[in-house]
């Protein structure tokens, strides 16, 4: 077995774990990691003014109060719309009418042309499956986020690309490979991970 195949047979194990144990998680732990999360991550976003979000879904971390916050400041927050194989980001906010759509996912139900790109963001709240200490990601396989925002790998420095998870789902490696975008910071429930390298 090469390299690259036996990486993506221990990411689909690694994978697995981790969204198993996500799921494991009760409303009461769910809730008191997303406030603990609100407390660590505000500071970093406080002086943005288009952040992207996501709603929560399969034990995800919840950043519902952090976007509410940033629409309190004046920031516009948006939300990922898989268009093709990349993402935009549609502005929403609480009055937002909402339609299910992709994968059973709720998205803003507003005109097309009101969708951002990437690149129009100031800060990304990155969802991931799992992350090792120096701030790679593994997200859901898909690559939807690292193909939106491959433009990083060439040296640019914005948006500001934050991943959030519950402090369980560290892992001593994600296996990472080429394609896969760097986030600029991980914060848990419990820690902040810089990026390291």
């Amino acid at each position: 077995m090469n390299n690259t195949a036996n990486n993506t047979s221990k990411r689909d194990d690694l994978r697995r774990n981790k969204q198993a144990l996500r799921l494991e998680l009760t409303p009461e732990q769910l809730n008191a990691a997303a406030s603990n999360l609100q407390a660590l991550c505000k500071p970093f976003i406080n002086d943005k003014s288009c952040i992207a979000g996501y709603l929560a879904v399969r034990g995800e971390i919840s950043v519902d109060a952090l976007l509410r916050d940033a629409r309190a400041n004046g920031a516009v927050t948006t939300l990922p719309i898989v268009n093709d194989e990349t993402l935009l980001f549609a502005p929403f906010s609480d009055q937002t009418p909402m339609v299910k759509k992709r994968f059973g996912l709720l998205e803003p139900d507003i005109p097309v042309k009101s969708y951002l790109k990437p690149e129009e963001l100031d800060c990304i709240l990155v969802p991931l499956v799992a992350f090792d200490s120096a701030a790679n990601r593994m997200g859901m396989g898909g690559g939807f986020y690292d193909k939106s925002f491959a433009f990083r790998r060439e040296g640019e420095q914005q948006p500001m690309l934050i991943g959030v998870a519950h402090e369980c789902q560290k892992s001593e490696t994600v296996f990472h490979e080429w394609w896969d975008v760097p986030l600029d910071m991980v914060i848990t429930d419990k820690n902040i991970y810089p990026r390291k390298g």
